[in-house]
């Protein structure tokens, strides 16, 4: 089953894929949850250092390569924010590439 394939059981989601570590579900530590605004679910995985959206039954990398994503939040524009405890920092994910955020 490819990566991107999402099915429902219930209130769970699982993407699986042949040959792949994690849990039961196909996911590696799965950290925090968000809802943006336009109805898209944000996670963290942090054993793989990435950062998921599942929308309409897709799921889609939005960041890879974090270090130790925890936490994630959506703001008000649907722009994601991540807790990245490995590196001592939060980033916001625009585009292709996390952007640290300033705590000023």
């Amino acid at each position: 089953m490819d990566r991107d394939h999402v099915q429902r059981r219930g209130e769970a989601l699982s993407a699986r894929a042949a040959g792949e570590r994690g849990t039961g579900d196909g996911y590696d530590r799965l950290m925090g949850v968000a809802l943006a605004p336009g109805g898209a679910a944000y996670f963290a995985e942090s054993g793989t250092g990435r950062v998921l959206s599942v929308e309409a039954g897709q799921v889609t990398e939005l960041a890879s390569g974090l270090d130790k994503p925890m936490g994630v939040a959506a703001g008000r524009d649907g722009i994601c924010y991540v807790a990245e405890s490995g590196a001592g920092r939060v980033v916001k994910l625009v585009g292709a590439r996390p952007k640290p955020c300033s705590m000023a």
